[in-house]
């Protein structure tokens, strides 16, 4: 029986690549070899279970990173990437549940709200009342996406990152799965953020616990990461701290330029 079972694999192919097969994945294309036709355990299997990583490395990365961020950044880089998350679907998956979250609680009359109480009565100075409207309208938008803007910072905190860290300590590629993985993980630990809001209403609440969530998960990761060295885990909030302030004014200026320029 199991010699007749070796000839009937040796003589398979691949449909996908033609090679000869040998066990369960083509040894050349990587494809799983799957028997009849398509069935919805195969198509869970094969194409959604592979986005989310439900089979092997979400809930482990997120379990892991709970308590020890940086180790689960070293690990990672040291080789233990079939055991974790691919870092960019662990951020992106982060981000879908975070504006999932968002989207059932915010409110936009609330927001605009919030967003003319707290900039008082500067706008009237150089704005007439529709570029206020128009300008707060884009404040709402960008709040209400804030979690997706908030992904571009991965790429100048890296670039900062490697900046701060000399000396071959952390190299571009690593400061940038470092970020992914710290984002990620503060996205998930975030999402009790706009319970706070729907409860308090408080857009200034909910973004202040927000960042300070985001800069708690960077010093631990960047603490462990660089075995307890407290200046490693300052340099990386400093870090953040200056992407953050950079990326925020640019966005504010970018949206007083879009309404002294397009709006009546």
């Amino acid at each position: 029986m199991s010699e007749r079972l070796t000839a009937e694999l040796a003589t398979e192919v691949c449909a996908n690549c033609g090679a000869d097969r040998q066990g369960h994945y083509c040894h050349d294309c990587g494809q799983r070899f799957v028997e009849g036709r398509l069935s919805l355990g195969t198509l869970w299997n094969e194409v959604v279970a592979p986005v989310f990583n439900f089979e092997r490395g979400v809930p482990r990365t997120l379990r892991d990173s709970l308590w020890a961020p940086g180790k689960v950044i070293r690990r990672y880089l040291e080789g233990q990437r079939r055991r974790y998350a691919n870092p960019f679907s662990y951020l992106m998956i982060g981000v879908a549940v975070a504006l999932l979250v968002s989207s059932l609680v915010r409110n936009d009359e609330v927001l605009a709200s919030q967003i003319r109480e707290a900039s008082g009565g500067g706008l009237t100075r150089f704005l007439s009342p529709e570029q206020i409207d128009t300008f707060i309208d884009l404040q709402v938008r960008f709040s209400r996406q804030a979690s997706v803007h908030l992904v571009i910072l991965c790429l100048p905190f890296a670039a900062l990152l490697r900046l701060f860290f000399r000396g071959g300590a952390i190299a571009f590629a690593e400061a940038l799965v470092f970020a992914l993985f710290a984002f990620g993980t503060a996205y998930f630990l975030s999402l009790p953020t706009s319970l706070v809001f729907a409860l308090s209403g408080s857009l200034k609440l909910e973004a202040t616990l927000t960042i300070l969530i985001l800069a708690l998960v960077i010093a631990t990761a960047a603490w462990q990461f660089f075995d307890g060295r407290w200046w490693a885990a300052a340099k990386a909030v400093f870090a953040f701290a200056i992407a953050y302030f950079t990326f925020s004014s640019i966005m504010a200026a970018s949206m007083l330029f879009y309404v002294l320029r397009f709006s009546p």
